[in-house]
């Protein structure tokens, strides 16, 4: 919120245009993530939606009252001033079909949203159980050129794990188009904490501040104060690795490809 209202808000630097054009179907949270990463390693975006306004269901789907509206267009605004295009009111399948922008652009990404097989079968793609059929590591389809990312390729209801496969699908199509080997990102080893009892979450919640839970002063409508902010951040279970960047036991576990579940035991 800092950043939005500063006269001089944050801009990351972009690499020189490379001349490489892609197109994305979709202005929700999976395509503007996407064209976000993609602008930045120099390629050129145009982003294509058969909605009036991008956001996706971060705008149709979510309450104003829950995510205002000034502040999602603020954001939206943040990558477009880093040149990307928006294509309104333009549904692929209808008003220019995914052949033609094979043609026209040098890669594809369908960010759309969840599919069914009527969609599917506009844009010529096939599909998987859930989403569209696509190499899940590197996001490409069968087509070459023409990646999935988003509620397209797995159905799910958190915005934040279409971003994250946004960037995945851009970290992908800019190996694609460097004539790199496409192997998507190389994912950090992680591993989850089973479910605490009663007694662990005690020992767990031991040595943590007791601060009490904030409720901001405005409500939903104004949001925490600064001092509001920064007390509610003090009391943080810090849960995560603390050691995520430097951590001796990540390394060597990616390199030996552990695996958590490789010897069962009983699972909480």
């Amino acid at each position: 919120d800092y950043d939005i209202a500063a006269e001089k808000p944050y801009v990351p630097e972009c690499q020189p245009l490379t001349g490489k054009k892609v197109a994305i179907i979709g202005a929700g949270p999976a395509g503007l993530s996407a064209a976000y990463y993609l602008l930045q390693a120099g390629h050129a975006c145009t982003v294509f939606d058969d909605r009036e306004q991008p956001g996706g269901m971060l705008r149709y789907g979510v309450p104003e009252q829950a995510l205002p509206r000034k502040v999602l267009d603020a954001e939206i605004h943040s990558i477009v001033r880093l040149g990307l295009e928006l294509r309104p009111a333009t549904r692929v399948g209808r008003d220019i079909d995914i052949e033609d922008l094979s043609r026209e652009f040098d890669a594809v990404l369908v960010a759309s949203g969840e599919m069914s097989d009527e969609t599917s079968g506009r844009l010529g793609l096939l599909m998987a159980a859930k989403g569209l059929q696509a190499d899940r590591s590197t996001q490409m389809t069968a087509t070459p050129g023409v990646f999935v990312a988003g509620s397209a390729l797995s159905p799910s209801r958190h915005a934040v794990r279409a971003v994250s496969s946004g960037r995945a699908a851009a970290c992908a199509i800019a190996q694609y188009l460097s004539g790199e080997p496409i192997s998507g990102t190389d994912r950090p080893y992680t591993v989850r904490m089973g479910r605490l009892n009663e007694q662990e979450m005690a020992t767990f919640s031991a040595g943590t501040p007791a601060y009490d839970r904030l409720v901001p002063a405005g409500r939903e409508e104004i949001g925490f104060s600064d001092e509001e902010a920064r007390a509610e951040a003090q009391r943080c279970l810090h849960c995560e690795c603390r050691g995520l960047h430097d951590c001796k036991l990540r390394k060597w576990a990616m390199l030996y490809e552990a695996s958590p579940t490789r010897y069962r035991g009983q699972r909480r």
